[in-house]
């Protein structure tokens, strides 16, 4: 198992201007295997990261009966956004498969 240093927002800017920011997230496992099984296409967070279409989530695997990381990591990007009714500090968010695997 291993520690993930730094789960912070990577920003980027594209061609076009627009800022993209990569979110470096813990994911439970089972969770995690179901995003890589592309059973699982949407994410349900608190919205303190500023969210956005286009934003990549490097999401890393957390074992959390031994509180440590795996050390497996998948990236997905950000289809849709929206508030929830009912939770106005959470977001849910669309997700396209994994764009890599680990």
């Amino acid at each position: 198992m291993q520690e993930i240093a730094d789960t912070s927002n990577i920003q980027e800017v594209e061609e076009t201007g627009v800022i993209m920011t990569e979110h470096v997230l813990k994911t439970w496992m089972t969770q995690f295997q179901d995003i890589v099984d592309c059973r699982k296409t949407f994410e349900v967070r608190k919205n303190d990261r500023d969210f956005k279409v286009g934003d990549t989530l490097l999401l890393c695997e957390w074992n959390p009966l031994i509180e440590m990381f795996t050390g497996r990591q998948c990236k997905v990007e950000v289809r849709y956004c929206g508030s929830i009714p009912g939770y106005p500090d959470a977001i849910g968010m669309s997700i396209s498969r994994p764009l890599c695997r680990g």
